[in-house]
């Protein structure tokens, strides 16, 4: 069960990261309209939300270390997800 656990959290911390940068850029967009953008600055700015979003997650990571059941792993990513 340990082996399908952690595939199960990799996708959906995956697509969780892939949701947070996508809303982060959204933002972005919302706050500076017409901003004329490069790739570099682009890239950059994914880069920095990517990395925001990893350090949340290890905090996150640490905070749940306590004996906690995978589905009640995977229902907390649901609703991080949902939230976002």
């Amino acid at each position: 069960m340990g082996c399908m656990s952690s595939k199960i959290h990799a996708c959906i911390t995956h697509h969780s990261k892939e949701l947070y940068i996508e809303n982060e850029e959204k933002r972005f967009q919302r706050d500076y309209p017409g901003y004329k953008d490069t790739c570099e600055n682009k890239n950059k700015r994914r880069k920095k939300s990517e990395q925001e979003f990893l350090e949340y997650d290890d905090d996150r990571r640490q905070q749940m270390r306590t004996n906690i059941s995978d589905t009640d792993i995977i229902q907390n990513y649901k609703n991080v997800t949902a939230e976002m």
